[in-house]
């Protein structure tokens, strides 16, 4: 017997091939994740952020550097500070949050497909479509809150659909997976706010009216699972108002949620067709099988609406196109933002390539090379990431300057950040171990007034501002940038 007979034709299959998909996840996205330091431009804020976190033990208030950080909920801070408690700090620790995240979606994706009782071939092409996705894949190994929420959300609809499924057939598990559903959508809240939630309910509201449920029950639970997912956020809301004010919860629940949506981020700004002209160019290679979905919809219709109301093809082409619409009409666009609809998309990819394999009488042909393919993907992916690219990045990194400058100046002596970007503020208490003042341009004859030897760290942008200081030593933290270490002495 050959190992795909082996493989796919026991009854114990579905069990061998699950077990092999979570090890290859694994091993995708959390093996080797201390090969590079943090990346720009956002992983030494976030790292800082749960480094600071973590230290301080104030899970209420997210501060960088000191200064409160109220951009988005904290759940993926809270995991993270975890974490560097238990494991120490460290940048394998920093992005060990997105590895297991995006490990747990391919293995949803994974469960998900043969839930709805799709081939298991189908449902292992799914999952080795989105984790060789290298968008998805490159997040997945990235220091940023963004696959959490893809989890969450992917949760969040798994759990719904399995919650239907149940509740039609008469199982009692029905009820234990509405409340799985409420609890991932409470985590997309906690998470990035309110654009996970609506991601995860546009879909599943629409989905279910699209199907024609007439089920009075399963309307009610998937509204009060979605009202019951904010408890956790609100009372986080009320803690946070406790502490900081009323100000701080306006900032974080208000200005920068409803902000990302009518305009109010300018730096974000795009054209409605922005995600229409990046998002095929994000999901290569598998953006061919998913226009095939689209086509097989267009030109038979019964292929959507399948005959049984709980068709999830029905709900996985709903669940991304919905979102990606809602997504396109906000103002604020970033291509990121669409990480959560990549399960979907895989979903969809890996349905019509076996639809049209099996067509031709070829499905069972693909088995001999979802093993050797997947293997092929974790070599060429990982070597990628731990030789090529830290090779490349070289000694271009904040932990090379902000480790030079740490042997340069002591660790006792008074060192100040000139004017910091968030990405410099997260990578020196990250690298350093501890918060550094800051000083604008304002406050620099002030300091140069007083006395004493000390020391300031500033962009090399700054560095025309900085002429009454000495020039010690200026480090490439990326391919355009430095930074650069100043010194101050009496006289001034």
């Amino acid at each position: 017997m050959s190992y795909t007979e082996r493989l796919f034709g026991t009854e114990r299959a579905k069990l061998y091939c699950g077990i092999f998909i979570a090890f290859f996840a694994l091993f995708m996205f959390c093996a080797g994740l201390d090969r590079k330091p943090l990346q720009d431009p956002d992983e030494p804020r976030v790292a800082g952020i749960a480094a600071e976190m973590a230290r301080s033990g104030d899970f209420i208030s997210p501060k960088l550097n000191g200064s409160p950080f109220l951009e988005i909920p904290p759940l993926y801070w809270w995991s993270s500070a975890a974490i560097f408690d238990i494991a120490g700090e460290g940048e394998a620790q920093a992005r060990m949050v997105s590895g297991i995240s995006a490990a747990l979606c391919v293995i949803a994706v994974y469960l998900l497909a043969l839930r709805g009782g799709w081939s298991l071939e189908t449902a292992f092409l799914a999952a080795i479509m989105l984790a060789s996705a290298p968008q998805f894949w490159s997040i997945g190994r990235r220091c940023i809150m963004d696959m959490l929420l893809c989890l969450c959300v992917t949760a969040a609809i798994f759990f719904f659909y399995s919650f239907r499924r149940s509740l039609e057939s008469g199982s009692f598990k029905a009820y234990i997976y509405v409340c799985f559903y409420s609890l991932a959508l409470a985590g997309a809240l906690m998470t990035k706010g309110l654009i996970g939630f609506g991601i995860a309910c546009s879909g599943l509201f629409f989905w279910l009216l699209l199907t024609r449920c007439r089920s009075w029950k399963i309307w009610l639970l998937l509204f009060a699972g979605a009202g019951f997912a904010f408890i956790p956020l609100a009372i986080w809301s009320y803690m946070l108002y406790l502490k900081d004010g009323r100000e701080a919860v306006y900032v974080v629940l208000v200005l920068n949620n409803l902000g990302r949506f009518s305009g109010d981020h300018q730096e974000h700004l795009e054209p409605f067709y922005y995600y229409l002209t990046k998002f095929p160019l994000q999901f290569l290679p598998w953006t061919l099988p998913l226009l095939a979905a689209f086509y097989l919809v267009w030109t038979d219709k019964k292929v959507f609406f399948r005959g049984e109301s709980n068709s999830l093809f029905s709900l996985v082409l709903t669940a991304f196109l919905v979102p990606f619409l809602i997504l396109s009409v906000a103002s604020g666009k970033r291509p990121i933002y669409l990480l959560p609809l990549y399960p979907m998309a895989a979903l969809a990819s890996a349905w019509a390539l076996a639809h049209f394999l099996d067509r031709f009488g070829k499905l069972q042909y693909i088995r001999r090379f979802l093993v050797p393919l997947s293997c092929l993907s974790l070599a060429v992916f990982l070597t990628v990431d731990m030789i090529v690219l830290p090779l490349k990045a070289g000694e271009k990194s904040y932990e090379t300057a902000f480790r030079e400058f740490s042997k340069i100046t002591g660790k006792e002596a008074e060192t100040v950040l000139y004017n910091p970007i968030e990405r410099h503020r997260g990578a020196a208490v990250f690298y350093l171990g501890h918060n550094l003042p800051e000083l604008e341009k304002k406050e620099l004859e002030q300091y140069l007034s007083k006395p004493g030897l000390s020391w300031l760290i500033a962009r090399d942008e700054s560095e025309g501002e900085l002429t009454a200081l000495e020039k010690v030593k200026s480090i490439k933290v990326t391919r355009k940038s430095s930074l650069i270490l100043f010194k101050k002495k009496d006289g001034n």
